[in-house]
């Protein structure tokens, strides 16, 4: 899932990680239509190959969120988003056919912050403080190319110190086993050092130094979207893609859901138990309508019992005259 204000290029980032095009036949909004717009939730499936591996790729994309002038609750449709796939992958897990459950579950949302501000705004606050039980968040510093790297670093460190100043859980990630090598623990130090990922995205190839690069030219100089040295876009892609993919999806099973999934389950059980304390607990069932020997039977027996107690009282009264 992708989430943040209009303009901050997430439809560009989307095109530069995937290198696919979801977004061709959109139509862009005048200022009157997006004045009435309202948060959408849009769909896109593409079928992506890394290094031989094919993958079927669901990119969900969230426009008009944060477009208004009144944004509380704009995350609202977002949350009920992912909280239906849960309800839909529950329903499947507690069916009879559970062989080919389709997991629509979201397993990461790329958070855009706008590069513009001193930080964390009311509305990142909000819409991270509401989804961060239910999805792995991960934080993205927009169009990070308006910045010099001092500024960059400064927003990191600010953005960060936020983040932990509200109690917002974001996107932890695992520690290495100690059998690493150790280039793959210095990488993996300066991608838990790197967040929140500083990027830009672009669709057009420029020259530079001879080479041809994606990126964007300005007349001090060109940006490489690939380079390490001018972004975060490389060390992204490998996270989403190719080293974290899978222990993105081990936690949303097994921290998001569960949670979820224990929920629903107190939930039944405390209605099933209000339910049976409404009920009666011995329950009490109507008695057969007697046939004609029975009813005789019965009125002999009331009858004989009539003599016996008139001949008790008799002779206690007997026995009290004496």
């Amino acid at each position: 899932m992708v989430a943040g204000e209009s303009g901050l290029g997430k439809s560009t980032l989307v095109h530069s990680l995937f290198l696919t095009d979801l977004y061709k036949d959109r139509k862009l909004l005048s200022a009157e239509e997006r004045i009435s717009q309202t948060v959408e939730i849009l769909k896109h499936t593409v079928d992506i190959e890394e290094k031989g591996v094919k993958l079927k790729l669901t990119i969900v994309d969230t426009p008009g969120f944060g477009d208004a002038v009144n944004n509380t609750e704009c995350w609202k449709p977002i949350t009920d988003y992912v909280d239906q796939q849960f309800e839909q992958y529950f329903r499947d897990e507690s069916g009879l056919n559970r062989k080919n459950i389709q997991d629509n579950r979201v397993h990461c949302c790329l958070y855009f912050i706008s590069p513009f501000g001193h930080g964390l705004r009311p509305v990142d606050v909000g819409f991270m403080k509401a989804l961060h039980e239910k999805v792995n968040i991960v934080p993205l510093i927009a169009k990070a190319d308006c910045l010099v790297p001092s500024e960059i670093r400064k927003l990191k460190e600010r953005i960060r110190e936020e983040i932990d100043k509200f109690g917002i859980h974001v996107y932890q990630f695992p520690e290495c086993d100690s059998d690493e090598d150790e280039d793959f623990k210095q990488q993996d130090r300066e991608l838990k050092e790197s967040a929140p990922f500083a990027v830009i995205g672009s669709n057009t190839v420029v020259e530079a130094k001879g080479q041809r690069v994606r990126g964007r030219l300005y007349p001090w100089g060109i940006v490489e979207v690939e380079n390490q040295a001018h972004c975060d876009f490389v060390k992204l892609r490998n996270m989403l893609i190719r080293t974290h993919m899978h222990d993105l999806k081990d936690v949303t099973c097994d921290v998001h859901y569960e949670n979820y999934r224990a929920h629903c389950i107190q939930q039944m059980t405390s209605k099933l138990t209000q339910d049976s304390r409404m009920e009666s607990p011995i329950p009490i069932l109507p008695l057969p309508t007697p046939d004609a020997e029975t009813e005789k039977l019965i009125r002999m027996k009331d009858e004989e019992l009539r003599r016996m107690q008139e001949m008790l009282q008799r002779m206690k009264q007997q026995m009290q005259d004496q």
